[in-house]
């Protein structure tokens, strides 16, 4: 039998699991997830325009370029811009993000005045309005228990799912595989202090497909492999293990391809935006959590699973086949203990 299949296994593989989001917890508990301080505390000035011209990419590229050199040349250090066009009211706004002091009244008024001499063609200066605010990060309490209740009700259809489709012991395999994976992603995440905001939420849900596509392949091939004649014979354990082996090629294929993906995300966000990057590296702990739970901790799942299914089958047909003997003979006999009586 494959050790890696082993009860043994499975008990490491609980413990090392159980370790992680126990401190995972433990320090989220005190410390909370590493808040994304990128945006935290800036100062965000408000360029707003109701001209509809703003719309225009060249216009929007404009305005920002001059904006951004306005504020660079009175000492503020532009971190992020952002542009929002309302399409119900017409407004087009550019927020910029800027470090250092709150930019004082005067100087707004120096911002807004500056655009009149700009001569930027679609922008009536005289729709321009210039405002400032600082920014505060959501607190993470306001949103995980929402998350919370959402990865709930994603493991519960996850489970139907699989266990229509594959079979029963694979659903519950595949519920419990989903909900150790969220964790466990959760707690490295909370363990190596990534910097964390409302996109934790997109780590979680990205742990979450991840498990589910991933044991949904293993399963689709165990399905397979257990219908054979050469696995019906097999005790449980090695034919979950030998099916378990078959799909390591295709599940190491999958995660490799997942990773390189995020990766160049995650190099992208630095030039578009760290919050992307930091997005992307809770998705590659996803797919290292993932691979680690699809190769070793889900076929051990299922495995014992199984085994004590095929048990309880094996006792109930060990005991119907004995009550039919008992039941055939019984009925042998009693037309013999009837001639005796009458006798």
């Amino acid at each position: 039998m494959n050790k890696q299949i082993s009860k043994k296994n499975l008990f490491v593989c609980l413990v090392i699991s159980l370790a992680l989001i126990v401190a995972g917890a433990f320090v989220c508990g005190f410390l909370g997830f590493n808040a994304d301080s990128t945006m935290s505390g800036h100062s965000v000035v408000q360029v707003s325009d109701v001209s509809f011209g703003t719309r225009d990419d060249a216009t929007v590229r404009a305005v920002t370029d001059f904006y951004t050199e306005q504020l660079e040349g009175k000492g503020f250090a532009v971190s992020d811009v952002k542009y929002v066009d309302e399409l119900s009211t017409g407004i087009g706004s550019y927020e910029f993000y800027v470090t250092g002091e709150e930019p004082s009244d005067a100087v707004l008024e120096e911002l807004r005045n500056a655009i009149d001499g700009a001569n930027i063609s679609g922008v009536d200066s005289s729709t321009i309005t210039v405002s400032y605010h600082v920014t505060e990060n959501k607190p993470y309490t306001e949103y995980i228990w929402r998350a919370s209740i959402a990865a709930a009700v994603a493991v519960v259809i996850l489970f139907a799912y699989v266990a229509i489709r594959f079979r029963f012991g694979m659903g519950i395999a595949a519920f419990i595989a989903g909900i150790h994976d969220v964790l466990l992603t959760l707690a490295v995440v909370a363990l190596v202090r990534i910097p964390s905001g409302t996109y934790l939420i997109g780590a979680a849900v990205i742990a979450l497909l991840l498990s589910a596509a991933l044991n949904m392949f293993l399963f689709g091939r165990m399905r397979a492999d257990l219908r054979t004649d050469e696995m019906k014979e097999m005790p449980a354990r090695e034919a979950v293990a030998l099916s378990a082996q078959g799909s390591r090629k295709g599940i190491l294929t999958f995660a490799v391809c997942a990773a390189a993906v995020f990766a160049v995300l995650a190099v992208a966000g630095i030039f578009v935006g760290l919050d992307l990057t930091f997005l992307m590296v809770g998705a590659l702990i996803s797919v290292a959590v993932s691979v680690y739970s699809a190769l070793l901790f889900t076929p051990a799942v299922y495995a014992g699973i199984k085994s004590t299914g095929d048990a309880m089958a094996a006792k109930r047909k060990a005991r119907s086949g004995y009550q039919g003997k008992a039941g055939g003979k019984d009925a042998q006999s009693a037309p013999q203990e009837a001639a005796a009586d009458a006798e």
